[in-house]
């Protein structure tokens, strides 16, 4: 007899009735429907972001632990880095970076995370790069085990590292704002 056969035969000796080994179950029997945890289980998102960086961000979670997930990220569209009063130098863009994703709350189908993360962005037109270090603070409802809804907040700073060949002529060690709205997917 198990352990915890044993357990429920002494409850039930102690109450006054006897049950079958039959009739004996798990405190909670895992639903196989139900989500995994929310926000902690491997997979991919895509996301539109609308912001300083207007394109779509594609990100794989190559590692997940109980309350920490670890991504990588793919970026492509337009960016409006070094943007100043005269001229919008919006160009496309094209990065990659990392990102941890630090699950701050859950309740249901609902989690709240702090994402922080490295970006480096690379502007082929005019030559210049940008390292952008940022933050996503994010929401995310899962619909079901390898669906959910992504929505959130990114900001941080991105410094040039190269500088520009195009008007403005920007210089190595310009700076500028990185921030997004961003809805998406997570599979």
């Amino acid at each position: 007899m198990s352990y915890r056969a044993a357990a429920a035969l002494s409850l039930s000796l102690l109450s006054g009735s006897v049950l079958a080994d039959t009739d004996i179950q798990p405190a909670t029997a895992p639903n196989p429907a139900a989500p995994a945890t929310v926000g902690r289980q491997p997979g991919v998102e895509l996301d539109l972001l609308l912001g300083v960086f207007i394109g779509a961000r594609v990100k794989g979670i190559v590692y997940s632990a109980n309350s920490f997930n670890l991504a990588i990220e793919g970026l492509a569209g337009y960016s409006f880095l070094g943007f100043d009063l005269f001229s919008a130098r919006n160009t496309t863009t094209y990065g990659g970076g990392i990102r941890s994703e630090f699950v701050l709350a859950s309740a249901g189908r609902h989690a709240l995370m702090l994402s922080p993360g490295l970006d480096v962005y690379d502007l082929p037109s005019d030559g210049s790069a940008w390292l952008a270090p940022n933050v996503d603070l994010n929401g995310l409802y899962q619909i079901s085990r390898h669906f959910g809804l992504v929505y959130g907040l990114k900001g941080g700073a991105a410094i040039d590292l190269r500088g520009s060949r195009t008007y403005p002529a920007l210089t190595r060690g310009d700076t500028g704002a990185d921030a997004e709205l961003y809805i998406g997917a997570r599979f």
